[in-house]
């Protein structure tokens, strides 16, 4: 047997042992997200390492946009400022690197940190609500305190620049690795950490409390699970996604500017975990791609007439509308999503109430009946 043939069996024999691991309906997404990261691995290494940037902020964003998943998909909550913490994060970052001179690792320290201490603050706030207006009313607030307060203040905010987390290129052997290509390969791996953490919280008990707190917080309450202590752990992971997001942007970029933290762009992040699918990982890699790339390519690489950043919140916000009131209309429908033969739920549900308040379904007696001959002895 040639060599040829070898690697040929060999990738079948691995292809039978991945469907049989994840089955066939998670093959399609094995394959998206293998196919993903192999492409993201490449990217440096081809013609399109001019598109390095923008998938840089792709993957920066994509780390606060699975704390959406995790806060909105699996907690029910609607917190919608997930880039408020990553703005306070990249601002940190920016400051003690910046101004203090702090190397890059203590910078992103102390600026996790102080992400950390803000979302216990804010877990504290909307972990112990049960209406989510009140979380995104305190959600919108409190981006909208730190953009006044922190993104646009004199003393720390504004547009602000700070020192390369590597300055000389890296030799590995005979070859030459960039700065940004070597911060790009770090961000990747701290991405794959984080999408890897998500998967394996999204079977455990910890995800499965938060979804039971979600659809049925008082049954869930009954049955044992801390919902306010679920949620609170919840916020905390996001915090924690959305600060290592706000230290990568001002890693790679070395610029931090109010806008990319804005409270609009923290809908639009959420706007697109919603309108993929707001209890999917890949969602967040999806929003994280979309926010994060695409308006780069659009600006920079391949710029468009006429092209304007509200272009792609009009189109994410028309595309959710369609989707929210298109749901709306088909569960109004008497016979939308019913299969052949069976009625829809409502109308099953009806039929039922018609049945128990017929004249023929009459309420049996708790009282033992007697045998006939019984009965004729007592007559």
């Amino acid at each position: 047997m040639n060599t040829r043939s070898t690697l040929v069996l060999t990738f079948l024999a691995g292809l039978v042992m991945i469907i049989a691991a994840v089955g066939t309906r998670k093959l399609l997404t094995l394959t998206l997200a293998l196919g993903g990261l192999l492409g993201a691995l490449l990217l440096p290494l081809t013609s399109a390492g001019g598109y390095l940037e923008p998938a840089a902020l792709g993957i920066a964003l994509a780390m606060p946009a699975l704390g959406v998943v995790v806060v909105d998909g699996w907690g029910g909550q609607l917190f919608l400022a997930p880039l408020a913490i990553s703005g306070l994060a990249a601002y940190a970052t920016a400051w003690f690197a910046g101004d203090q001179g702090q190397p890059m690792v203590i910078a992103v320290t102390y600026a996790l940190a102080l992400a950390m201490i803000l979302g216990t603050l804010v877990a504290a706030l909307c972990s112990v609500q049960r209406s989510g207006a009140a979380v995104a009313v305190i959600s919108v607030a409190v981006a909208t305190v730190l953009d006044a307060a922190v993104f646009h203040s004199h003393a720390i905010g504004g547009t602000r620049r700070l020192p390369p987390a590597v300055t000389h290129p890296i030799r590995l052997g005979e070859y030459q690795v960039d700065a940004d290509v070597v911060i790009y390969y770090a961000l990747l791996l701290v991405l794959v950490g984080c999408v890897l953490t998500a998967l394996v919280l999204r079977d455990t008990r910890f995800a499965a409390m938060l979804r039971a707190g979600a659809s049925r917080s008082e049954a869930a309450e009954l049955r044992g699970v801390d919902v306010t202590a679920t949620r609170f752990a919840a916020y905390l992971l996001a915090s924690l996604l959305a600060g290592l997001g706000g230290c990568a942007i001002a890693a790679y970029s070395g610029r931090v500017s109010p806008d990319r933290f804005s409270v609009g762009q923290s809908l639009l992040l959420v706007a697109l975990v919603l309108l993929v699918g707001r209890r999917l990982v890949i969602a967040g890699l999806a929003a994280g791609a979309v926010a994060g790339a695409v308006p780069a390519l659009m600006s920079h690489y391949n710029p468009i007439s006429g092209y304007r950043p509200e272009d792609l919140d009009l189109a994410v916000g028309g595309l959710l509308l369609v989707l929210v009131v298109g749901r709306e209309l088909a569960g109004a429908l008497p016979f939308v999503g019913s299969s052949s033969g069976s009625a829809p739920r409502s109308l099953s549900s009806k039929r039922r109430l018609l049945r128990m308040s017929s004249p023929s379904m009459r309420i049996r007696s708790s009282r033992p009946t007697l045998p006939p001959d019984e009965t004729s002895r007592l007559a």
